[in-house]
């Protein structure tokens, strides 16, 4: 079994999606006000494939080894979240309003605050993926001057179908070639508890 760290296609994904959004961050700069202690994306009960644990979970081992009063702070809030979910709000991660695993975050992650593009949840599965109606979404935080939202083009916003369905694909062969069975998402509690 090789290790998770040598698992190319995830990183190589991880490397693209941080391009993107570097370009889309530089393009929009103006209009996307995210930043170190902007936390309203990071929201309670998110789970992750099975790929995006073991990343999640290296990035603790080495919180662990780095800041071991950090690690302990995310147990014990991820504890929390497991016997308390209604009484979350925020990811079990997340300390002081900071990721504590910002370089290892879930892919999810990475695309919050930029501008999305997706198609029809509705649409039927058969149709051709560039056919129907496509929507753009961004962050009620962002994109507040005057006509910011209709300046978008949809080559300025990430396309968050394709992304998701890269990471599907990744996430099988990860299952079938590293794993060697089929496994289920992951809580981010579950791991942070750990």
């Amino acid at each position: 079994m090789r290790s998770f760290e040598l698992f190319e296609p995830y990183t190589q994904l991880l490397s693209d999606l941080e391009k993107l959004t570097q370009a889309l961050g530089q393009k929009h700069v103006a209009n996307i006000t995210c930043q170190a202690g902007c936390s309203g994306c990071c929201l309670p009960g998110l789970s992750v494939f099975p790929v995006e644990a073991a990343s999640v979970s290296a990035a603790l081992a080495h919180l662990a080894q780095d800041n071991p009063a950090l690690r302990e702070r995310v147990r014990e809030q991820s504890q929390a979240a497991l016997t308390q979910p209604e009484s979350q709000e925020h990811c079990p991660l997340l300390v002081d309003d900071l990721c504590s695993i910002y370089a290892a975050r879930p892919v999810i992650c990475h695309s919050h605050g930029y501008p999305i593009h997706f198609q029809d949840p509705e649409a039927d599965p058969q149709a051709d993926p560039d056919e129907g109606e496509v929507f753009l979404d961004v962050c009620p935080l962002n994109f507040t001057a005057e006509g910011a939202l209709e300046s978008l083009d949809l080559p300025d916003t990430l396309p968050i179908d394709r992304l998701n369905l890269r990471l599907a694909a990744i996430n099988h062969v990860y299952c079938r070639d590293v794993l060697q069975a089929e496994a289920e998402r992951v809580d981010l509690a579950e791991l942070g508890a750990e």
